[in-house]
């Protein structure tokens, strides 16, 4: 019993590391997108191809996880995209805000 939840614990720290370094990449990406003048409707696919390395080990951690916690293995995809899309959509917000002009 103690071996299954150390195991779980383990991944669990894993996709927590994964998911700091993107979140770090975002963040990172929205001050470089702001120095190349990048315009707010292309920092969607700037911040994707920025962080492209750190996206892809995020995204097979999540994957893992639920896959392990009984999704298949498209629908764990198809949901880890979703997540990441979600980090996108935040990063972009405050990329607009970061560029826009205040009313």
């Amino acid at each position: 019993m103690f071996v299954p939840m150390f195991v779980a614990a383990m991944a669990m720290q894993a996709a927590t590391a994964d998911r700091s370094a993107y979140v770090s990449c975002l963040k990172d990406a929205v001050f470089s997108a702001k120095a190349a003048n990048v315009g707010i409707d292309g920092f969607k696919a700037y911040a994707h191809e920025t962080c492209a390395s750190v996206e892809d080990g995020f995204k097979s951690k999540l994957v893992s996880f639920n896959v392990k916690n009984g999704m298949s293995k498209k629908t764990a995809s198809e949901d880890a995209q979703l997540q990441l899309e979600d980090y996108v959509f935040s990063a972009e917000d405050k990329y607009r805000y970061s560029v826009e002009e205040p009313k």
